[in-house]
């Protein structure tokens, strides 16, 4: 797998495409975070996947730009509720009702409220942007639903943020020289890293499979 890694980031121009990425965002100066986070937050809004910018955000200020990542994914979250909520409920709403697991869903959010957002948030299986236009035509309140979000993105936008130090980090080494040994000790950090959110993630999706069936 080392190997494989290692031939892949050498066949192509990875190094310079991040060279040439944190050069651009260093390029917009003091506005950088600022606009990195809107434009995280409207790709969210556009049902775009959010792992590449928080990745990207690790590419660039490493885990100093986790904050950055968090409040863009809160806040696209939170578009995309009052989306769902206000414009796009007819149409979101009987795709909920059709799927016997969604409206289960509903009825748990129902009796525990943020709780099973957060639980939610803890599970990486579920893409982010289906939950956030989901949670817009459930029950839930909005600020139980701002406050369960930002706490529990947490862990899998660190994650993210954590991949793209890790491609920084590759990137270094591979101006550093071929050095195998610093390749396997940044492929064995991503696989035990991909392996223990898989775990929590399971245990998750249990607790949540569990408290979803207690209110259906």
């Amino acid at each position: 797998m080392v190997v494989g890694v290692a031939l892949v980031w050498r066949s192509l121009p990875i190094e310079v495409w991040i060279e040439q990425f944190t050069r651009t965002i260093d390029g917009l100066g003091p506005w950088a975070p600022v606009l990195f986070g809107a434009s995280y937050a409207l790709a969210l809004i556009f049902g775009l996947p959010g792992a590449p910018f928080s990745m990207g955000a690790g590419l660039v200020w490493g885990m100093a730009g986790l904050p950055v990542t968090l409040a863009g994914a809160t806040l696209g979250a939170c578009g995309c509720f009052l989306v769902s909520r206000h414009v796009l409920q007819h149409r979101v709403r009987p795709l909920v009702a059709a799927r016997p697991m969604l409206t289960a869903l509903d009825q748990a959010v129902a009796d525990e409220g943020w709780r099973i957002v957060l639980l939610l948030r803890l599970n990486p299986l579920v893409p982010f942007n289906v939950q956030n236009y989901t949670f817009g035509v459930t029950r839930v309140g909005f600020w139980p639903y701002v406050v369960a979000t930002a706490i529990g993105i947490v862990p899998n936008t660190a994650l993210h943020v954590y991949f793209g130090v890790l491609g920084r980090d590759a990137a270094d080494v591979g101006q550093a020289g071929p050095g195998l040994w610093r390749w396997g000790v940044l492929a064995a950090g991503l696989v035990m890293t991909a392996l223990a959110s898989a775990a929590v993630g399971r245990k998750v999706q249990a607790v949540l499979v569990r408290s979803i069936s207690n209110s259906s």
